[in-house]
């Protein structure tokens, strides 16, 4: 009996793995990949970067040279460089693997939910429908281009699995075992958001536990929330290693101060949107960005028709008493979503540690589609049990003509008044240049989703009714549900994101060609986004892989890691603090079109200092002295006093604080090839030189060469020669971490005109060497290596004693 039930388990997961390939059928059979927004512009440069330097330099890629003038690249969580599964795009393929990544996630998502409702005593059926729900429902097919919030979001069931067993059996074993996955979940991709959805479901369903277990059973004292803490803390000293370096990078990034109220709301979710649940493109599409409220973020939060009339049924008829739980979570996702438009969420924005640096709400609806998704599991039992009593079908039926005429009505008029209907649609459709295209078809679109949700809630009647009279069995019935719901959320409420050749990756267009004929050290900068109406390029009127060509060429921020070139722009969610504020104001000349001398100034010694070389232009640029080289879409001009990537500067300027030497950097005086600009802090580091090898006099010229002997992510090599005492700058960010090693010998790294770094150099020969080595990282290493030895030497214990008590 035993073997047969685990056949049919194992049956049901076959089954989801069969039914992840069908859903991404388009993708998995073919060498078609993932393409629609943050998947180019941000996830699969950023994985190439990280895939490539795991092959090439067999190293870890701690640092990215390629964008800003180099960030710190693990530290950043979304990274995902320890994450176990991101081994399919390091052994494989990068294009072939990281989209193979993508869809095991949802297979991932799918069992773990599936494991969480038979661990909830939920049948087979039930639990395959709640993790097609789950896994392929309108939220998490919305975030597959949001890859670090779909990897860590997908592990949530399984957090509450272990959870769950060790209250249920008061088990630290389960403890500790719920530790490692929250690891994992951090590892993903995310410990920000989803950790605090993990937190909250945790938090209530302890909280609650006493009442889950009924009266006389609930275990006493304190042990469910030493539980809870066996399950927490372990778990977030076994993710130390990415923690840490996070921790650090924000401390210098210019999310530490938080972010306003304006932008902790924006992409907040309107209550209106809620009808999505019925009609999934209600309001329009995030692709190509069409949507009413101006929520772009989450495409829909359609669940389909069954599992939403399921998940009612559930909240109302079902005498489970987890309903309470769910029913709690339901409530604080969808509240918390609204964002701005629920007067709670400022108080908490302003008194809840941490919340002012969560933005967009709309993401707490997470918790709403794994509610959803459980209830429409349960409800399914709830749904079976209502067709064994003929005046409960009947009851339902009669509540649910109510919905059924009102869509049939609307379909009946957009048929029979469609101009009519069209005249009142278009009379609330935004107006706007760029919306003004997408009315019409944004129209038949409504008609078409809600036809369709009146044909499924007409099969559902069907299904009700023959129930209901015996002329359909239970296992027919729940098979004709979970058919009808997969083909309901593929066909329907799937959104109709873009796909492309896995070969256009490795497409270089006029732009990468004519940069690849310089064989120097440079960086570029584009300044296409200043004249691009739309975020991500989605334009209706075109196919999207000819869109991708048009960014290629204008090589937008991040796509130039494929082609190694080297940018002063990226596009992130952590931006460094120095840099931003040396680099901005010169970025407002071109943002702002500004013609003062003193602006443009500014601008012309920022971008000398910082060896960009080519501006990438849609326009003509006038005024600053660049030479024009490559005329086309975009305009290629050079900077002719650009710069090398490193270069010695004879003077040394002190200013008492960084705040000074940025005022020192804005004023007249600021001569970037010849001075140097630090604070009294760094000016201390600086050792005395030898009394023959002084700096050089005031006005006397500096004689010096520099090459390059090795250019990777985290180390660099150089070999230099200057005729006297002399301040190396090397134009990268400086960031702790980073040692400096002149003929073996370690020296200060100096931060220098605000944000890059530098050394002091002797007169002489020189073997210079740059290496990243945060020791952040070696502590987070070592803190989660005792931690991993510590959760296995406490569960190998548990496990020994609990045999031994067997």
């Amino acid at each position: 009996m035993i073997l047969e039930r685990k056949k049919t388990t194992l049956l049901c997961i076959a089954l989801l793995f069969v039914m992840t390939l069908l859903f991404f059928a388009p993708v998995v059979f073919s060498s078609k990949t993932f393409i629609s927004r943050d998947h180019y512009v941000f996830f699969n440069p950023r994985r190439f970067f990280a895939a490539e330097t795991i092959r090439q330099e067999a190293a870890l890629p701690l640092w990215n040279p390629y964008i800003a003038c180099g960030v710190p690249f693990q530290a950043n969580l979304q990274s995902s460089v320890f994450y176990p599964p991101s081994l399919l795009y390091y052994v494989l393929p990068f294009q072939k693997g990281f989209k193979y990544f993508v869809v095991l996630h949802y297979f991932i998502g799918a069992l773990c939910m599936f494991l969480l409702m038979r661990q909830w005593k939920s049948t087979r059926w039930e639990a395959l429908l709640a993790a097609v729900v789950f896994a392929f429902g309108g939220y998490l097919v919305s975030i597959n281009d949001n890859v670090a919030f779909l990897t860590a979001g997908v592990w949530l069931p399984l957090v509450l699995v272990c959870h769950h067993r060790a209250l249920e059996r008061g088990s630290f074993f389960y403890a500790l075992v719920t530790a490692m996955v929250i690891g994992l979940q951090v590892f993903a991709g995310d410990a920000s958001f989803y950790l605090l959805a993990s937190l909250i479901c945790t938090c209530c369903y302890t909280l609650l536990w006493p009442f889950i277990r009924g009266p006389g059973s609930a275990r006493a004292g304190a042990r469910p929330w030493a539980l809870l803490g066996t399950a927490w803390v372990p778990g977030l000293l076994l993710a130390s290693v990415q923690i840490l370096p996070f921790i650090e990078f924000v401390l210098n990034s210019v999310r530490i101060d938080g972010v306003g109220f304006d932008r902790a709301t924006k992409w907040s979710y309107h209550p209106l949107e809620l009808i999505q649940l019925i009609v999934p493109y209600f309001g329009g599409t995030t692709v190509p960005e069409t949507r009413w409220f101006g929520q772009y973020w989450l495409d829909t939060f359609y669940i389909g028709i069954f599992p939403l009339i399921c998940a009612i049924l559930f909240f109302v008829c079902a005498k489970d008493r987890i309903k309470i739980v769910l029913g709690i979570l339901l409530a604080v996702g969808i509240l918390l979503s609204f964002g701005k438009y629920n007067p709670l969420y400022e108080y908490l924005y302003r008194f809840l540690p941490g919340l002012n640096m969560v933005t967009y709400p709309v993401k707490f609806l997470f918790i709403g589609s794994f509610v959803l998704a459980v209830a429409a599991g349960k409800g399914m039992g709830s749904f079976w049990e209502m067709c064994r009593d003929k005046k409960s079908v009947q009851r339902f039926l009669t509540v649910l003509a109510v919905p059924t005429l009102v869509l049939a009505a609307f379909v009946v008029s957009g048929s029979l008044l469609q101009q009519e209907l069209y005249d009142v649609f278009s009379s609330l459709y935004p107006k706007t240049e760029y919306l003004e295209p997408y009315c019409r078809p944004q129209f038949y679109l409504l008609l078409k989703d809600v036809s369709a949700a009146l044909v499924v809630i007409i099969l559902f009647v069907l299904i009700a009714w023959a129930a209901g009279r015996g002329r359909l069995g239970r296992q027919a019935a729940f098979l004709i549900v979970i058919v009808i719901t997969c083909a309901d959320l593929t066909f329907i409420g799937k959104p109709r994101e873009p796909i492309i050749d896995e070969s256009a990756f490795l497409h270089k267009g006029t732009t990468v060609q004519f940069l690849e004929e310089d064989t120097s050290v440079f960086r570029i900068y584009t300044l296409s986004r200043f004249v691009t109406q739309w975020r991500f390029q989605h334009v209706y009127y075109l196919p999207f892989e000819q869109v991708y060509r048009v960014c290629q060429d204008l090589v937008r921020a991040n796509l130039n890691m494929y082609n190694h070139i080297y940018s002063v722009e990226e596009c992130s969610a952590v931006l460094s603090r120095p840099f931003y504020d040396v680099f901005l104001p010169a970025e407002y000349c071109f943002a702002q079109g500004r013609t003062e001398l003193a602006d443009i100034d500014y601008c012309k010694n920022v971008l000398n200092l910082l060896n960009i070389r080519y501006i990438l232009s849609p326009y003509a640029l006038d005024g600053y002295g660049f030479n024009l080289v490559k005329d086309g879409k975009p305009k290629i001009y050079e900077n002719p006093t650009a710069l090398p990537r490193v270069f010695f500067a004879r003077e040394c300027v002190v200013a008492d604080t960084q705040e000074g030497v940025l005022e020192m950097m804005k004023g007249e005086g600021f001569d970037p090839e010849q001075k140097i600009y630090i604070s009294r802090a760094e000016a201390e580091k600086i050792e005395t030189p030898s009394s023959d090898k002084s700096p050089s006099p005031a006005g006397e010229p500096l004689a010096w060469t520099a090459s390059f002997n090795e250019y990777t992510p985290n180390r660099i090599t150089l070999e230099t020669e200057t005729d006297r005492y002399a301040f190396l700058v090397f134009s990268d960010n400086y960031y702790p971490g980073w040692k400096a090693f002149v003929d073996g010998r370690e020296v200060p790294v100096l931060r220098v005109d605000h944000t890059l770094k530098g050394i002091a150099v002797e007169q002489g020969v020189h073997r210079i060497e740059f290496v990243f080595q945060p020791a952040v990282l070696t502590i987070g290493a070592c803190i989660s290596i005792g931690a991993l030895f510590g959760i296995c030497l406490g569960l190998y214990m548990l496990y020994n004693r609990r045999k031994r008590k067997l």
